[in-house]
Parts: C-alpha cells; sequence; structure tokens
C-alpha cells in the first residue's frame, strides 16, 4: 500500500488526511462493488468502514480517496473479493494513520 502525490507519484508514508488516495498494488483485486461484501475496507476500534468511492478499480491496482468524514486514528485495510463462490480476504500489513 502507498499513498499518491499530487504529482502521482507514490509516496511510503500512510499517515493522510482527507481526500488522500491510498493505492493498493496485488494480483486478483478486482471486486464487486454491487456486493456489500466485498471491496476495500479500513477497520480500527470505533468498526468496520467499506469505502465506496473509487478513482481506479483494476486487477492488478486499486486507487480511493480517503474519505472526508472518515474519523482520524490508526486503521488497518483490507480487500474483499468473490473470485468464485468464496470470499476472499486480504488483510493489508501496514496501518494508515488518519489526521
Amino acid at each position: 500500500i502507498t499513498t499518491l502525490n499530487s504529482d502521482a507519484s507514490e509516496s511510503s508514508s500512510l499517515s493522510v488526511t482527507a481526500g488522500k488516495t491510498l493505492r493498493i498494488h496485488g494480483r486478483n483485486l478486482s471486486f464487486d462493488i454491487t456486493d456489500e461484501n466485498q471491496g476495500m475496507f479500513l477497520e480500527n476500534e470505533s468498526g468496520l468502514t467499506r469505502l465506496s468511492v473509487y478513482n481506479r478499480r483494476g486487477t492488478n491496482v486499486v486507487d480511493v480517496p480517503v474519505p472526508a468524514d472518515l474519523a482520524s486514528g490508526s486503521y488497518s485495510v483490507s480487500i474483499v473479493t468473490k473470485p468464485g463462490n468464496t470470499y476472499f480476504t486480504a488483510n493489508i500489513d501496514s496501518v494508515v494513520t488518519v489526521a
């Protein structure tokens, strides 16, 4: 996971503010946006937040802006896909800090 700078270059800094874009690289990242169980999720002690606005949803790259209404704090990141009949959850090993 990385963040995008204003010039579209990637940064390893995971301290973000609302509107900053998070980018995840991987394989088989495609998901059905109409399925509430699939997508990109941020989780902290307050609960799980499903992100609903995406700048890019590709097989290998997902770009998502940090929602304006997301509370400050540290979040774990995951993506849930359903490539067949079973849901698959990919947990990202980094923590995103929202200021």
